[in-house]
């Protein structure tokens, strides 16, 4: 079956880059792979591992309570060659090399999800065992925005991020560096309040080509979300929750 179409029905379609991953996949180049498509609004930290043992569960709910063990963990896993991981920002995909098992019945392997960058990993928010060859697609149900990228129909200016505000409320957006560059207490980069319907094309600072930038949506009455853009993408904020 096609990938691409599916992911456009997610309303998450990659970017024109993902083409050739997406190809090359579906043309057989899936073995000792897994293609993972992240659909949230955020970066997502992808871990794959083929322990599944008692030892293996005990250290991740340890981990997942203790931040500084957890964050020791990742940092470990990716000095030491562990466990592997990969970081994937929103609607793009990634090709994850998969532990080699030569027992059948322990083929699948673990995958584990978490918002945040390779230094500063979150708790777990999400778990699935996967065999080699196969697709994944990860998304968040129940939230108020989406990212998804510019084409024909809902044409970006260069050097900007566009906000689409799909909810019955005005909602306010403060645009900041990517997390990982941000100072504590910064300042947003631009605050934009958006009326029911409206959407606009936000300049971002250059040189913005290839940056990451937080989006923090305020809807009026409800609480703050969070989302990650590169410029030339769209969040639309659909509320939902």
């Amino acid at each position: 079956v096609p990938l691409a179409p599916v992911l456009q029905r997610l309303g998450s379609s990659p970017p024109p880059r993902s083409a050739v991953i997406l190809r090359g996949w579906g043309s057989g180049g899936n073995r000792g792979v897994v293609l993972v498509h992240n659909a949230t609004p955020r970066r997502i930290i992808v871990k794959v591992s083929d322990k599944d043992t008692l030892t293996a569960k005990a250290l991740d709910k340890f981990s997942a309570a203790h931040p500084f063990v957890r964050a020791a963990t990742h940092a470990m896993a990716a000095k030491d060659g562990g466990d592997s991981i990969v970081i994937i920002p929103p609607t793009e995909v990634a090709l994850i090399q998969v532990p080699e098992i030569a027992d059948a019945a322990r083929r699948k392997v673990r995958l584990e999800f978490a918002y945040g960058t390779g230094s500063s990993p979150d708790k777990a928010i999400g778990f699935a065992a996967v065999l080699p060859g196969c697709a994944v697609s990860f998304m968040r149900l129940d939230s108020p925005i989406q990212v998804s990228n510019g084409d024909e129909a809902l044409h970006v200016e260069d050097g900007t991020i566009k906000i689409v505000n799909n909810d019955l409320a005005a909602a306010t957006v403060s645009v900041y560096r990517a997390p990982e560059q941000q100072q504590r207490f910064e300042s947003p980069l631009l605050t934009q309040r958006l009326e029911v319907g409206e959407q606009r094309d936000l300049p971002l600072p250059q040189p913005c080509i290839g940056r990451i930038f937080q989006v923090v949506v305020v809807v009026d009455g409800m609480k703050s979300e969070v989302g990650e853009v590169r410029p030339g993408q769209c969040l639309h904020v659909e509320g939902v929750a």
